[in-house]
């Protein structure tokens, strides 16, 4: 075996699966990685990192060998048990130390690393995580105290590109993200890397919290308390949407509170920089 296991390899899954009991569940996203440069393009994005590593979604356990064979401590989540199971069985001995496995749904388990009852301030996130659930997730890791220093995750390529959005077309999503730290595509996945094979593309995406620099958690939700209303208008100029969410304020007041936060009032939602949304935040 390979340090990315045998995993990859579509007959060997297949029949691993099919041993097992397991029968992918396409409304769960279980779409399982079979490329194994994709792979090793996860393990290198986090190579330099610190060496305990939260799994979201860890599958059938490819990411999680690979991971392990490469040094690293695991805390690999997964919600079905059949599939924890499996991963048990397909890492091996010397490896095994360094795993643990936690069962439950990833919207509600701890991901931040714990040894001795004391948490870890430094660890790093990655997954496959299913794509009906990127938006909650990439929620709950902008709130996540402490934060990982790396976080590498494969989303489906759509929401990829909001995530690493910016002005002139950045929305919401985009937004949180650039509040929290810097975003990158790593690399872009098509769908013959999966098996099922999925109906959309992804990306191997990379965030980094902006570390020493960074905005308190208080004034990003206030930002994102107010830029939401803006973008659920987004088409609208940004004065307009201003002037109708506070009744009381004239076009011309709207106008000039936003030029307070150097923005215009003809501009729109998604062409408004991150410090202009914090500006703005803290005028109103």
């Amino acid at each position: 075996m390979n340090i990315y296991g045998n995993l990859t390899d579509i007959n060997y899954l297949k029949s691993r699966l099919k041993r097992a009991g397991i029968k992918p569940q396409r409304s769960a996203g279980q779409n399982f990685l079979i490329c194994p440069e994709v792979v090793e393009a996860t393990v290198m994005a986090i190579t330099g990192g610190p060496k305990k590593i939260t799994e979201l979604g860890a599958g059938v356990g490819t990411l999680t060998v690979a991971l392990l064979a490469a040094g690293f401590a695991v805390k690999a989540i997964e919600r079905e048990q059949q599939l924890a199971k499996a991963i048990t069985k397909e890492v091996p001995s010397p490896g095994r130390a360094n795993l643990k496995l936690e069962t439950g749904d990833l919207r509600k388990v701890d991901w931040r690393w714990s040894e001795d009852g004391s948490i870890e301030q430094k660890f790093q996130l990655v997954g496959n995580i299913p794509y009906n659930l990127s938006g909650l997730i990439i929620r709950r890791l902008v709130q996540l105290e402490p934060q990982p220093e790396r976080v590498v995750l494969m989303v489906q390529w759509e929401v990829g590109e909001r995530i690493v959005a910016q002005p002139p077309k950045m929305g919401l999503l985009g937004l949180a993200v650039s509040l929290w730290g810097k975003s990158d595509i790593i690399v872009r996945v098509p769908a013959d890397c999966f098996w099922p094979k999925p109906k959309v593309g992804s990306c191997l995406i990379m965030l980094s919290p902006h570390g020493e620099s960074r905005i308190k958690t208080e004034e990003r939700e206030k930002v994102m308390a107010v830029a939401k209303p803006f973008f659920m208008a987004k088409r609208k100029q940004m004065a307009g949407v201003l002037k109708q969410n506070y009744k009381l304020m004239t076009r011309e007041e709207a106008e000039m509170t936003l030029k307070k936060a150097n923005i215009k009032g003809t501009q729109r939602p998604q062409e408004v920089a991150v410090e202009q949304w914090r500006a703005l935040a803290s005028v109103l």
